[in-house]
């Protein structure tokens, strides 16, 4: 059963198998799950708590990961007027850099419309989606490991890159730390390299107190 209730965003089971937290993320506003096929309906309120609750205890957990990102984009689109964020399931650091005007985010995740109405929200499949411009800052962050193969998805994020492109990725975990999610663990910089054809302009790895390590790369449009 799809557990519904107090706690839903710490775990949730789908006919007795966990379900780790962050794939709740994944599940639209106004879904209804039949009972006929032996699964609980979730009110569309709850997984709005439920998605704040993520977030919050998200940013909680990961400080200073989310400091070396938001120090970067400070440092590299200071000046940027537009900005569109890949992948972005409803987390709210894009609403905190509010210096930039022309904010968008593009997730095939419902968790997007919980962002407040400073942010543009695009609901599509990002490799089907066919953009009308370019942006001046492109960031796609904890996003690529879910992807089977990243290397299309990395292509198109570099055709809609108008000046800066940060990255974030998670950085040696082991493939049995979230096998239901990411795809390529683990992720060194042979295989950061191997997926971007050169080195970032500048890098970093933010380390939780746990110990988690992310890995943040910031890459220019042009070397020239």
């Amino acid at each position: 059963m799809l557990a519904a209730g107090a706690g839903f965003e710490q775990r949730a089971e789908i006919r007795g198998r966990p379900l780790q937290a962050g794939l709740h993320d994944r599940i639209a506003l106004n879904i209804h799950l039949s009972n006929s096929r032996g699964f609980e309906m979730i009110p569309a309120m709850q997984v709005e708590q439920s998605t704040q609750s993520y977030w919050q205890a998200r940013r909680e957990r990961n400080k200073q990961y989310y400091g070396l990102t938001t120090e970067l984009v400070k440092k590299y689109a200071a000046g940027a007027n537009s900005m569109i964020d890949i992948g972005n399931r409803g987390c709210g650091y894009v609403c905190e850099w509010d210096w930039i005007a022309d904010r968008t985010v593009l997730d095939l995740s419902a968790d997007i419309y919980q962002l407040d109405d400073s942010v543009h929200k695009i609901r599509q499949d990002f490799l089907l989606w066919q953009p009308e411009r370019r942006y001046d800052l492109v960031t796609c962050l904890q996003t690529l490991e879910h992807i089977d193969d990243p290397l299309p998805f990395i292509d198109k994020l570099r055709q809609i890159q108008g000046d800066i492109l940060i990255v974030s990725l998670p950085y040696l975990w082991p493939a049995s730390k979230a096998p239901l999610e990411h795809k390529h663990d683990p992720i060194d910089m042979d295989k950061i390299y191997r997926w971007f054809g050169e080195e970032a302009l500048e890098h970093s790895v933010a380390t939780e107190r746990n110990g988690t390590q992310r890995w943040v790369g910031v890459y220019p449009k042009s070397r020239g």
